[in-house]
């Protein structure tokens, strides 16, 4: 899994923000525990910015079990997940 996530980060770096908001507005589209994920991986990265429209559109009550922990993901407790 942390490799997984530390692809994905190094791929988001390279994107520009045009391309990050375009994938955002997919991601919208999305099950909830698909943005709070994406929004871990951008906060993560310094693009906490863009990542406010995910997560504005999570409700903040709902815990994601998806087995990443502030070791794997600095900032997945912000985004409810572990």
């Amino acid at each position: 899994m942390q490799a997984a996530i530390g692809i994905i980060g190094s791929q988001i770096q390279q994107l520009t923000e045009s391309k990050l908001n375009e994938i955002v507005g997919y991601a919208l589209k999305y099950p909830p525990r698909v943005r709070a994920l994406l929004g871990a991986v951008l906060s993560s990265t310094g693009k906490a910015a863009i990542a406010k429209a995910l997560k504005e559109s999570l409700n903040p009550l709902t815990i994601f079990k998806l087995g990443i922990n502030d070791t794997l993901l600095p900032l997945a407790s912000e985004w409810n997940i572990q």
